[in-house]
């Protein structure tokens, strides 16, 4: 994945939890692991440019085994919504 693939995922992604976690009265935090991709200068650069700041990320080490847990399970939780809106918006589009 390029940096520009990661920020334009990025911004899909900011455009969800800012309005998800506004409805909730908090703000989205967001955990990246160590790649250039993730924490080079223009990547950061462009996550400010939509919106995302510095408080908002929690930067990890690039391998943490006692991370991995609750990683994995998050993103089995972001997997599981995101099937759930895709089948929901086929469903309602007929598709």
């Amino acid at each position: 994945m390029t940096q520009m693939e990661f920020v334009d995922c990025m911004r899909d992604i900011a455009v969800l939890a800012n309005q998800q976690q506004a409805a909730r009265g908090t703000t989205p935090l967001y955990c990246f692991d160590n790649p250039n991709v993730h924490i080079g200068t223009d990547a950061l650069e462009a996550l400010a440019a939509i919106g995302i700041t510095e408080d908002q990320l929690l930067r990890i080490a690039p391998y943490s085994p006692d991370f991995n847990r609750p990683i994995e399970h998050a993103f089995g939780t972001l997997k599981a919504s995101f099937r759930n809106y895709l089948y929901n918006h086929a469903m309602l589009s007929g598709a």
